[in-house]
């Protein structure tokens, strides 16, 4: 598929990610997109692997199922109510035919896994502070196949080039974004952007992306390490400090920050989870 179709696929991708609490149909989306229904529905098929429909209802569900278990202060009333679903019926039914069990069922079975690398005392000993991320325009590179690590080097070798092509300052803001837990999705499908902050007039070619990352709350984890040691920073916020200081993540995805980023070489990164104080937050 040409960089033309995949740069309007892209913003398809956007507004069903930032729009998951109200209906969405495919009209919307395809209009987003500039393309008939019909015609948008294949090429989206063709890019994700999954049509439209079926991928709303996924990634719904997944994320209704990791804010079950993370998010001890949200009823399932209000899972569902912030992911779009019209009724408790229709959500029990959709979540039944996915995993085979009730929310309730599920929210019982299960509980946030908790295993690390490196010791969770290593983290205790490392400073967290709750920020405002300010709202900046960022290009990014996306893959849909996975956190595979070579992919996701090879996204960043390529991002870092063209930024130095336009000339855009070494230090600017870059970010990681994963989008899904492989324990709670289909690790294949798994969904990450490698972002560079730029200027507002500026705009990529049409192989990358553009977005605004929103002024948020953020709880923020600083630390000297490897790309390996990111996950086992945010199982940490998650599972310890998160609960531990009344905070609970909101619907929006955690990224990691970098000021200069060493592909493969040890980075100072700063590990960011958008954050809210109770369930009325969202």
């Amino acid at each position: 598929m040409n960089s033309f179709y995949t740069s309007r696929i892209r913003k398809s991708l956007d507004y069903i990610e930032d729009n998951l609490d109200k209906a969405i149909t495919l009209e919307d989306i395809a209009s987003r997109a500039h393309y008939s229904p019909y015609h948008f529905h294949r090429l989206f098929s063709e890019f994700c692997g999954e049509t439209p429909g079926n991928f709303i209802n996924r990634i719904r569900l997944e994320k209704a199922a990791w804010h079950l278990i993370h998010c001890e202060d949200l009823t399932i009333t209000d899972v569902l109510y912030k992911l779009g679903y019209s009724s408790p019926q229709t959500f029990s039914r959709a979540f039944k035919q996915f995993y085979s069990l009730s929310p309730r069922e599920y929210r019982v079975k299960y509980k946030p896994k908790a295993t690390y690398k490196k010791n969770p005392r290593f983290f205790d000993s490392l400073k967290i502070t709750i920020e405002k991320q300010p709202s900046v325009k960022v290009a990014y590179i996306d893959s849909m196949q996975g956190y595979d690590s070579n992919l996701i080097s090879s996204n960043w070798e390529r991002l870092l080039n063209w930024a130095h092509s336009e000339g855009l300052d070494s230090k600017a803001l870059k970010m990681g974004i994963s989008y899904d837990d492989p324990d709670f999705s289909e690790p294949q499908k798994n969904r990450h952007k490698v972002c560079i902050e730029i200027p507002e007039e500026l705009e990529p070619p049409p192989h990358m992306g553009t977005m605004r990352v929103n002024d948020t709350p953020i709880a923020c984890l600083s630390l000297k390490g490897y790309p390996k040691d990111i996950k086992d920073g945010f199982m940490f916020m998650y599972n310890h400090w998160l609960p531990k200081n009344s905070f609970y993540p909101s619907m929006k995805p955690p990224y990691e920050a970098y000021r200069s980023l060493d592909v493969k070489g040890i980075n100072n990164i700063t590990l960011c989870i958008p954050i809210r104080k109770h369930s009325k937050i969202c």
